[in-house]
């Protein structure tokens, strides 16, 4: 019989000591014509009144169609929310605004990251008492979850290939010049419906983009050791294994299902992986939310400059994760040392951002230079603890090897 049932008589192991709670979307509808189900679904919740959140360029192209007829048909009425690429504390307070002031009963985000996250954002605070900016995320306790209640009903239909959003718990708000967050176990959706015919009419340069979002997610979860877990591992590998082998095809080929049926599902695991394990955790992450936003630079565009640097930065620390990222890329790394085929990784994601015309340098897309130093110091004397960085960070962060990782990414020098 066992007597004792605490670790006090085993080995220290992190990963085996520490507890890990796992939280998910409710339910995943995927595949091809899944948007079929969109009535069926909301019925579930009968509701009176819909909150729809959605994009101009969706409304201009007749995608929204694809839910509104089907919903109109049920007499269901429906308010419509457009939003503006990247949410900010402005924009999703207008459509705070707007569903408390309907009083909606259901909320559906339909479109790209941006509409997702003002849609959940809605949602949760149509429940939620007082203004966005009390539940921001902020020092010292970023990762707090400050929402008392669960939001309405939210339905995600994502029509890109890249955020993952509708497979997390958290809401990317722009606040001032830089990016911050919400944070919930209540920011779960309902229901995701993942269709990759919606994804079949994205722009090649915006497959791109939004790919290498999902690649840095996945990727940078990998990188944060300190919260890795079999889960997230696998969830990290493959789907930085889909997006090497059909990022490619679905940029060259729009029409590529197969292609784009794979990148829904890589970037449906990454958004899962990298909230689990914090994955913007990493000096990836946390540098493009810093740069994108004061510039105006798209945000997976950005997140894909900073990834093979991010690499790069932590390879001291942890050749043995970036190897076996070179071996999800398809790289064969045979008898290398660990170093070397951990250079492989990075260098697999260089050709695979040219392969797809994509910016290797802040040079680029236009950052200034001299603007370097100051970015350097924000970051190591303040962001760093916004991202719980000292904890979970590979590498430590300090002001030399942070201004010497910017000067890498303006420069474009990725080698090693």
């Amino acid at each position: 019989m066992v007597k004792d049932l605490s670790l006090t008589r085993f080995e220290n192991n992190l990963k085996v000591a520490r507890i890990d709670t796992l939280f998910t979307t409710k339910k995943v509808v995927f595949g091809c014509e899944s948007i079929t189900k969109i009535s069926e679904e909301v019925k579930e919740y009968n509701p009176k009144k819909i909150f729809l959140v959605t994009d101009k360029n969706l409304l201009n192209i007749g995608l929204v169609d694809s839910i509104l007829k089907p919903l109109e048909k049920e007499k269901i009425d429906i308010t419509l929310h457009e939003v503006v690429s990247e949410p900010s504390v402005e924009s999703v307070s207008k459509a705070v605004e707007e569903v408390r002031k309907n009083k909606c009963d259901l909320v559906i985000g339909f479109g790209g990251g941006s509409s997702l996250d003002t849609a959940k954002t809605a949602a949760i605070m149509a429940k939620n008492n007082d203004t966005i900016e009390k539940y921001l995320a902020r020092l010292p306790n970023p990762f707090e979850d400050k929402f008392k209640e669960k939001g309405l009903p939210l339905i995600l239909v994502p029509t890109t290939a890249g955020t993952g959003s509708e497979n997390s718990a958290g809401a990317v708000i722009i606040d001032g010049q830089y990016k911050t967050w919400i944070a919930s176990r209540f920011l779960y959706p309902d229901v995701a419906i993942v269709d990759p015919l919606l994804t079949v009419s994205v722009p090649a340069k915006t497959t791109a983009s939004c790919a290498m979002d999902a690649l840095s997610h996945a990727v940078e979860a990998f990188m944060v050791v300190a919260l890795s877990n079999p889960w997230c591992d696998s969830f990290a590998l493959e789907a930085i294994k889909l997006i090497s082998k059909y990022l490619r095809k679905a940029y060259h080929n729009g029409n590529d299902l197969e292609a784009r049926w794979y990148l829904c599902w890589a970037a449906h695991l990454g958004g899962w992986t990298a909230q689990f394990t914090w994955g913007p955790a990493t000096v990836g992450h946390l540098t493009a939310e810093a740069i994108g936003p004061k510039y105006g630079i798209p945000h997976g565009l950005i997140c894909g400059i900073a990834l093979p640097y991010a690499m790069k930065f932590n390879l001291p620390a942890i050749p043995d994760r970036l190897k076996m990222i070179a071996v999800a890329m398809g790289e064969n790394v045979g008898e290398l040392s660990e170093h070397e085929a951990a250079k492989k990784g990075i260098q697999s994601i260089i050709r695979l951002m040219e392969d797809v015309d994509l910016p290797l340098s802040l040079k680029e897309v236009n950052i200034p230079r001299v603007d370097l130093h100051d970015l350097a110091e924000y970051i190591v004397k303040e962001r760093q603890y916004l991202y719980d960085i000292p904890r979970l960070s590979p590498r430590k962060f300090t002001s030399e090897n942070i201004q010497g990782l910017l000067e890498d990414m303006w420069h474009g020098r990725y080698e090693i």
